[in-house]
């Protein structure tokens, strides 16, 4: 008999529901189509982005005349690793370099003086090469390109020393022996180590967070704020319940927790339609539109799989939820409430700036919190976040509960 009368009470909630959707899903619809623009907008604006480009940098100097020069630049462009990073480009003057730093077109540039290789070459005190960066605020590519230059100047430095000390060490210490020779062949070695310096580490891409490329981090990230804001969609549904109609159930049988069940399923099934379809939705995008995914930085596979992990989280965000229609005073206090905890979950989480960029308590409250576990789980699901999840979602209806056995 009581099986039945909670049947009923959940048939009417899902029909209440049923009833007020329309507006739900547009006001749903509105919040998604704003955090897609947004998401839309970041990663359009990364196609110029410092940090995903080659830095230029400008030579000036004799590359008509220099063989040598000619020569080093050649395998700068085509042998050393550094052409993965850096764009040489050979301007006629220093004035044209002066004019392309200024005008942006350039990182930094350098001036080679003439007969400067062959001056080192012959061992030969010789000008040396001037470097030029921007003056004033510095981006981070003219940062790099400082960083490399500094790098390179020790490097050099450390072995002119070195193979004139060799040579030294040979004409004094070694009789019949040719030190230029010797000076050759240790310079040999020198370069040969430098083109294959690239062997001595390994490069690994953390990504922003859990190894999570930018465009997979803000797949999650969008996919969690449809959770999170679905909430505030669903005030005109669930919140500013009337409490009498609580104790006429509470009377014939069905108790808080009755109640709260038959809500919370309610909710979930609307919660989860509508998750559903924006994942449908996203899988759909990257069937018909695969070269704007593949410009996003998204593949097929990352649209149908990464927002499929927030069902399992939906359903400790949904628990969280109907806990706050409960605490919400009326349902312009709910829909504060819902908004100002979506929003702030959010960003202490990481949904619009990646976690890394705050102070490192800052970073553990927002992992502590029902999103940040929802979004650790988004991006690797393991044993940890799990279990946060359904310690929250308990706990969130155990106060649904409390606050329905209070009225």
């Amino acid at each position: 008999m009581r099986a039945r009368r909670f049947f009923a009470l959940l048939r009417a909630e899902l029909r209440r529901a049923v009833i007020l959707l329309p507006p739900v899903l547009l006001a749903a619809a509105l919040l998604l189509g704003a955090a897609g623009l947004l998401g839309w907008a970041e990663a359009s604006g990364r196609e110029g982005d410092a940090a995903r480009r080659r830095l230029e940098i400008g030579l000036v100097g004799d590359f008509e005349n220099d063989a040598w020069l000619r020569m080093g630049l050649n395998a700068l462009e085509t042998m050393d690793s550094s052409r993965y990073s850096l764009r040489f480009s050979r301007r006629g003057s220093e004035r044209e370099a002066l004019r392309a730093l200024r005008a942006g077109e350039l990182d930094a540039f350098a001036v080679i003086p003439e007969g400067f290789l062959a001056a080192l070459e012959k061992g030969v005190e010789t000008e040396p090469i001037r470097y030029v960066s921007g003056a004033g605020a510095q981006g981070l590519g003219t940062l790099l390109a400082d960083e490399i230059v500094r790098a390179v100047a020790r490097l050099l430095a450390g072995t002119e020393n070195a193979i004139y000390a060799a040579q030294d060490y040979i004409a004094s210490g070694v009789p019949g022996a040719d030190p230029y020779a010797a000076g050759d062949a240790l310079a040999e070695e020198y370069l040969s180590l430098i083109l294959s310096r690239e062997k001595l580490f390994t490069v690994e891409l953390a990504g922003l967070s859990g190894g999570l490329g930018f465009a997979e981090y803000y797949l999650c990230a969008l996919s969690l704020l449809a959770l999170l804001f679905w909430g505030v969609a669903c005030v005109p549904i669930f919140a500013g319940r009337d409490r009498e109609l609580g104790r006429m159930l509470r009377a014939s049988g069905l108790g808080a927790f009755a109640q709260t069940a038959a809500e919370y399923l309610a909710y979930m099934a609307l919660m989860l339609g509508f998750y559903l379809l924006y994942a449908a939705l996203l899988g759909l995008f990257g069937a018909l539109r695969p070269e704007a995914a593949a410009a996003l930085g998204l593949d097929r596979g990352a649209l149908a799989r990464l927002p499929l992990r927030g069902l399992l989280p939906a359903f400790a965000l949904g628990a969280a939820q109907l806990a706050l229609f409960g605490l919400g005073p009326g349902r312009l206090g709910a829909l504060l409430l819902q908004f100002l905890a979506a929003a702030g979950m959010a960003y202490l989480s990481g949904c619009f700036y990646p976690a890394s960029f705050f102070p490192s308590p800052l970073r553990e409250i927002g992992a502590a919190l029902p999103s940040g576990a929802a979004l650790s789980w988004m991006g690797g699901p393991g044993p940890l976040p799990l279990l946060w999840l359904a310690l929250y979602c308990a706990a969130a209806l155990a106060l649904r509960t409390w606050l329905r056995a209070r009225d």
